[in-house]
């Protein structure tokens, strides 16, 4: 969740607080629209029940919210709204000592390629290297491997 409020940007679960106050503002879901446009007709309306704001096609055919940020109109993509999403959870990790720009992210197993490219593409609007992209699934598995393996048998 990404929320636009006149002084700032907020990310997370700043965003609950202030949701019911700055509805249009506040955006929910955005990457479910990463790598779509306005010839998706039929993901964009199942997509669009998960949200409470209208990404609307434009003339460039890609999808494009229109909200306020600091008193300024403006219109974002998805791969923007994700892309400032991940440089704020970068500089979460500075904060916390974690100085890189080489990440892997994992997205879901049914993703197309075009929204493979579009997750590429935010990443690199927040200054980000994707080292890899990799499935649920298997960022599962690794991750149990990695922190589990005092539960896991020799054999």
């Amino acid at each position: 969740m990404v929320a636009y409020t006149p002084e700032e940007r907020l990310v997370g679960g700043a965003v609950n607080v202030q949701l019911k106050k700055n509805m249009n503002n506040s955006i929910l879901a955005a990457p479910r629209f990463l790598g779509l446009n306005q010839a998706c007709k039929e993901q964009i309306a199942l997509e669009q029940r998960f949200t409470t704001n209208k990404f609307e096609p434009q003339a460039d055919g890609k999808l494009r919210l229109k909200i306020k940020s600091a008193g300024v109109a403006a219109e974002l993509t998805a791969e923007q709204i994700v892309g400032f999403f991940l440089s704020k959870l970068r500089s979460y990790y500075e904060t916390a000592g974690i100085q890189t720009k080489d990440v892997v992210i994992s997205i879901p197993t049914y993703a197309s390629n075009v929204e493979r490219q579009a997750l590429l593409d935010a990443t690199e609007i927040a200054g980000l290297k994707c080292l890899r992209i990799i499935n649920e699934s298997t960022a599962i598995c690794l991750n149990y491997g990695f922190f589990r393996k005092a539960d896991l048998d020799e054999n």
